[in-house]
């Protein structure tokens, strides 16, 4: 449980992102707890729910809370997750921007400490990590640890292990996230590009009482795939590589043919044949490697990533 340590004093206006799909079971049971902790606070708030195509009674059982702070913005149709945070965070104006699930496994109550977190140090971000628990699956613990890991070392960026959509954001870092023209976000990864000033706090899951995950292995997979292509052109450049590595052993191997033909130890035509597929290979794969780290480089324009980001300009005659 995350409990608050201090008060509150500096007054801002709090955007919280909520994106929301099927979740009629338990919608009104969040919005209670959520509306019991932020209405214990001095600061200003509004809550956007992204309602990403629901099929069930999302959308009626939001509109019988009657809460004045709670915005609905409905998607026509269920667009992803990713998206559903985007639709929200291009439309919220909070100078505090605080995104959530609505499946009340990010604590509420974790809300007061993430502010204040964020009110008394210098950072841009304040990020919740995920403690895991006996009750998620070995296979998906694992999976997911090696692949925080590898994305890691692949983009050349720390990525905070069991970091999800949990966190706090200033005004400043939701700005550069919503100016992108990129098409695949992934928020969760891009709030660590930048080199924002980032803090951690770590928070229990509790089990779900409403609902089930919409998160299948199915769209862990895609979100993985998107992930490791949307930050680290290593697998090209792996390409190209190993085509050099197989161009360096086939000038070996052809070399040995030769001295196997001159000796009279293979028989007629397949030196001549063997010589041929190891040199067209080793050219195509040299080819192949070759395009893409074209291609890589075309991604990395295509997502026209800010290269700098200004803080603030000082005047010292001011």
């Amino acid at each position: 449980m995350c409990l608050p340590t201090g008060k509150l004093e500096k007054l801002v206006k709090i955007s919280i992102v909520v994106p929301i799909y099927n979740e009629a079971d338990g919608i009104k049971h969040f919005l209670e707890e959520l509306r019991f902790v932020i209405e214990n606070l001095k600061h200003d708030f509004e809550v956007l729910l992204v309602n990403d195509g629901s099929t069930d009674n999302t959308f009626s059982e939001i509109k019988s809370v009657k809460w004045s702070k709670v915005q609905i913005i409905n998607l026509i149709s269920n667009s992803g997750h990713m998206a559903a945070l985007e639709a929200g965070l291009s439309l919220c104006s909070g100078e505090v921007v605080i995104t959530m699930d609505s499946d009340l496994q990010h604590p509420v109550e974790c809300i007061p400490i993430m502010i204040e977190r964020y009110l008394s140090s210098n950072c841009d971000v304040v990020l919740g990590i995920r403690e895991r628990t006996k009750s998620e699956s070995l296979i998906k613990r694992k999976l997911s640890d090696h692949f925080y890991r590898i994305l890691s070392v692949l983009s050349k960026t720390k990525i905070e292990k069991n970091a999800g959509d949990f966190r706090l954001m200033s005004r400043q870092v939701v700005t550069t996230l919503n100016n992108l023209p990129e098409q695949q976000k992934v928020f969760r990864f891009l709030v660590t590009t930048f080199g924002y000033k980032i803090q951690t706090f770590k928070f229990i899951a509790p089990e779900r009482k409403f609902g089930q995950s919409k998160y299948s292995y199915k769209h862990l997979w895609r979100l993985a795939i998107t992930s490791l292509i949307g930050f680290s052109t290593a697998p090209l450049t792996a390409i190209f590589v190993g085509g050099l590595v197989v161009f360096m052993i086939s000038i070996v191997y052809v070399i040995y043919l030769l001295v196997n033909y001159l000796i009279g130890n293979t028989p007629p035509g397949w030196t001549s044949l063997a010589v041929l597929v190891v040199s067209l290979s080793s050219i195509q794969i040299i080819a192949i490697g070759l395009i893409g780290r074209y291609i890589s480089e075309i991604l990395s324009e295509i997502r026209a990533r800010p290269r700098y980001i200004i803080r603030n300009i000082e005047n010292e005659g001011q």
